[in-house]
């Protein structure tokens, strides 16, 4: 009963933010692309919890992967604001509006990227809801 709980208020938040995300999609794809950004941040929030949760409790390789690409973009990001840091530092602030131009578009990179992993953890968390009610209860479901 707790698994069946557990599965289905994982999807069910995760719904919740994709219907919000969905309602925000407009005709203008910069504008959608912000947004795509803010909801693949609060997202990944919830699945990163999730998934530590998860891989405390359960050992679930599947979940530990998706933990440790999540650690590796962090990394990446913190990683791009340091060059992007020290190279306006160096120049004194010529450059900053081509750093943060070039900032911006990596961020904006870097929400589809994340919001392409958050989707796919999303697939997982609903073919896991799928499989537990397709499993066999008993021995004469067999």
């Amino acid at each position: 009963m707790r698994t069946k709980i557990r599965l289905g208020l994982d999807f069910g938040i995760q719904l919740v933010l994709i219907a919000c995300l969905l309602i925000q999609v407009t005709t203008d794809p910069a504008r959608t692309l912000q947004h795509l950004g803010i909801f693949a941040f609060f997202i990944s929030i919830w699945q990163i919890l999730h998934a530590i949760y998860v891989v405390q409790k359960y050992q679930d390789w599947y979940r530990n992967l998706y933990l440790d690409k999540i650690r590796r973009i962090a990394l990446f990001t913190i990683l791009i604001a340091l060059v992007g840091g020290s190279v306006v530092v160096t120049t004194l602030g010529i450059l900053l509006p081509q750093v943060l131009q070039v900032l911006q578009f990596l961020g904006l990179g870097l929400g589809v990227v994340v919001a392409a992993l958050a989707f796919q953890y999303f697939g997982r968390s609903m073919k896991n809801l799928y499989d537990y009610y397709q499993q066999p209860r008993s021995f004469w479901d067999l």
